[in-house]
């Protein structure tokens, strides 16, 4: 019972994961242009090593392929060790859109706070 469980969470986990990893993504870029290992570390560490993007290629080509784009390819870099980096940056139609995500994000975290909190049972 214990195994059924524990791959309910895991599928509940990472469910949540992509269902926020847009949003996320969009919101490190709005503050300055990251390529993606970058990315991801700066993700990894700012949830405390709760969540990890493990294809943050997929995601980045959604954004970078939707219609209107969210994202632009904006410059490579060569590094120290000439490796050849991709930086990413978001676009104004991005800006539009993880706003809206924002907006759904803050109207619905509290709705179900409330739900989990309401009764007499707390979380």
């Amino acid at each position: 019972m214990a195994k059924e469980n524990a791959r309910s969470v895991n599928t509940f986990e990472e469910n949540m994961k992509k269902a926020f990893t847009e949003l996320l993504v969009l919101h490190i870029l709005s503050e300055r242009d990251f390529y993606i290992a970058e990315l991801s570390e700066a993700i990894a560490e700012r949830s405390n090593g709760v969540i990890a993007i493990n294809r943050p290629y997929a995601v980045i080509m959604r954004l970078l392929e939707s219609s209107p784009p969210y994202l632009t390819e904006i410059k490579r870099r060569e590094n120290a060790e000439s490796r050849i980096r991709q930086y990413y940056s978001i676009t104004e139609q991005g800006r539009e859109y993880l706003a809206e995500l924002l907006a759904s994000y803050h109207k619905y975290m509290p709705a179900i706070h409330a739900i989990l909190t309401s009764g007499g049972n707390t979380v």
